[in-house]
């Protein structure tokens, strides 16, 4: 016998919430009668913990069939265009001394040495 897993309290509390109202919606698309939706209220109020996710994911499936089988699967549209044009990147401009300084070639780049003896010609 396996040990049973925890569920903390409010997950238990949130899975009940859920088992209900899957239910209810169930009732609606099937047309249920009062007594059955009370009925089937009561059955899942006395669900244990161990099997309450079993029970709530049970329900949950019956509910999207039942949307399923009727048309009522609401459809996922974007709002946007799916490839908008990319902004240009923002450049920063400079500011205070920042906009004095002149950046230097880092030494190791190519040319660099002929850029320090302009006088000098290449060989």
């Amino acid at each position: 016998m396996t040990a049973a897993r925890y569920l903390p309290p409010e997950l238990v509390a949130c899975r009940r919430r859920q088992g209900i109202a899957w239910i209810e919606r169930c009732a609606d698309l099937e047309g249920w009668t009062a007594a059955r939706l009370i009925a089937e209220r009561e059955d899942f109020s006395a669900t244990p913990l161990q099997a309450i996710e079993a029970e709530v994911e049970r329900w949950r499936a019956r509910m999207w069939e039942g949307m399923e089988s009727r048309g009522l699967i609401p459809e996922h549209r974007r709002s946007h265009p799916s490839d908008p044009v990319t902004p240009e990147p923002h450049v920063r401009k400079p500011r205070g001394l920042a906009k004095h300084l002149v950046r230097k070639p880092p030494r190791s780049a190519p040319g660099t040495q002929a850029a320090l003896f302009p006088d000098e010609e290449a060989a």
